[in-house]
């Protein structure tokens, strides 16, 4: 008798991987057994992005289309279709009309197969009803959780606005700073819901800029609101299995470590990492720099914060979102109060020098010069770049100040230390893998001894390069590889 070797299988992009494995080595998301169909919720996610029940628990193979609903039509007697707004992985999103309320909602169709349990229908139901305890005018009101037939529904506050991604997207492609004081009022107010939630005893566990709504926005103000309370649990009811609720970026380190274990500090975290984002255009990786050094707009009590929120042990960090909020106010409370800046003037450029005694005119254009002769000699010499630049800040680095480039020849080979190993092979493929399953693959360049990684899911992380040791971020750990061959 054959036994079939058991692996596991994204519920993300279908990709297999080893039975010991936590995470997709293709996208980086949470995998579950591919032979474990039950109701675990080992990848329990969010209502808002349709992946509240376990994606694992279906095979990739088995997805079909969900029908679409035409406007006009009637769901369970009592919603008017207006029109889709989304899909996802896991259903279809709606804009309709409550005809009993005559107030237009997001009704939210999860795909019947990814609740094809009673303890799935259960688990849908327990959380929307945590998310519907929710009320506050930062947080995206739920209003029903319920089954129409065998078509489990959400409904909830229909919000025509844009994501924190789209608003970070926006003014990155235009090449531009987000104001910091417009940043600086976001984050409180995503404070303000997240303390309500804390307070109501719920846990989001997937903050991040695709579940806050820029709404309400004009040329004076916007308001921002929380979406996707859906993975929440009260903090009261222990959880049954091991869950690895969150997104890679902005998981906190013991969302993967312990997860039966993750509280408000993981929220904390999370924050902060959408803090710095917005502030510099990328998520914090390895050594990061702190975002007063890629712009000088910005107050060095949010440098503070941030690493303070950043902290890997969880009881090290702001100890709540009402105390960050208190200190928020302290370190940048004129920030708060300033009028929102005129959308028709334009903001900070995105190359600007913070040294030298030149006039600010003299100091740009010497910058883009700059910027400009590196890249053409970094295009002519199929360099990955001649110098380094804080991204969407334009921070030049000064080349006197940098060490002596590590060779990239040296750098192939086998890398190791207790509990992880690195091959950088000679194609400049990279793969990490631990002893804790997670596997890491991509491209790897070097580069003022500095190691960057590309990996097959878009992340991108720098390592330093010090004394023969490669000081490598894993898991939200500072590891450092020793060359083994």
């Amino acid at each position: 008798m054959t036994t079939r070797e058991q692996t596991k299988i994204c519920g993300q992009c279908g990709t297999k991987s080893p039975q010991d494995a936590d995470f997709c080595p293709q996208c980086g998301a949470a995998v579950a057994s591919e032979n474990n169909t039950s109701s675990s919720n080992e990848m329990l996610q969010t209502i808002g992005s349709l992946n509240t029940i376990n994606p694992a628990a279906v095979n990739s193979s088995d997805a079909a289309e969900q029908e679409t609903l035409r406007p006009g039509t009637q769901f369970a007697n009592r919603y008017e279709i207006i029109e889709k707004i989304g899909a996802g992985g896991m259903g279809l999103v709606y804009k309709a009309l409550d005809q009993v309320t005559n107030k237009t909602i997001a009704l939210k169709l999860i795909h019947p197969r990814h609740a094809a349990s009673d303890a799935d229908l259960e688990r849908l139901r327990e959380e929307g009803i945590t998310a519907r305890d929710i009320r506050h005018k930062h947080v995206v009101a739920v209003y029903d959780v319920g089954q129409n037939g065998n078509q489990p529904y959400i409904t909830m506050e229909y919000l025509p606005g844009r994501s924190l991604r789209d608003w970070i997207s926006h003014w990155q492609h235009g090449g531009m700073n987000i104001p910091v004081a417009d940043i600086t009022k976001a984050i409180a107010q995503i404070l303000s819901g997240l303390n309500a939630a804390h307070e109501a005893g719920v846990v989001h566990r997937d903050l991040k800029p695709e579940n806050i709504m820029l709404v309400d926005e004009t040329q004076e103000n916007f308001a921002v609101k929380i979406l996707d309370f859906g993975i929440a649990r009260a903090l009261s009811k222990p959880p049954q299995v091991k869950d690895f609720s969150g997104t890679m970026g902005y998981m906190a380190p013991e969302q993967s470590s312990n997860p039966h274990l993750v509280g408000p500090p993981a929220d904390i975290y999370a924050v902060s990492v959408m803090f710095y984002e917005l502030l510099v255009g990328m998520r914090p990786q390895g050594h990061w720099q702190p975002p007063s050094g890629c712009r000088r707009d910005v107050p060095h009590g949010i440098d503070q914060l941030i690493e303070h929120g950043l902290n890997i042990l969880p009881q090290n960090r702001i100890p709540s979102a009402n105390v960050y909020l208190d200190q928020l106010r302290r370190h940048a409370g004129n920030l708060l109060q300033q009028p929102r800046p005129n959308n028709n003037r334009t903001p900070q450029t995105a190359v600007q020098s913070r040294t030298g005694n030149h006039s600010e005119d003299s100091k740009s254009q010497s910058s883009i010069s700059l910027l400009l002769v590196g890249l053409l000699v970094a295009v002519v010499l199929g360099l990955g770049g001649i110098f380094s630049v804080c991204v969407f800040s334009g921070l030049l680095v000064d080349q006197s100040q940098l060490t002596a480039p590590a060779d990239a020849n040296e750098m192939a080979g086998t890398w190791r230390s207790r509990y992880v190993t690195m091959i950088l092979s000679t194609d400049n493929t990279y793969r990490v893998s631990g002893s804790d399953g997670r596997f890491e693959s991509g491209y790897w360049s070097v580069e003022q001894s500095v190691l960057y990684l590309n990996a097959a899911n878009g992340n991108q992380s720098s390592h330093e390069i010090s004394g023969g040791t490669i000081k490598l971020n894993y898991a939200g750990y500072l590891v450092s590889l020793e060359k083994s061959d």
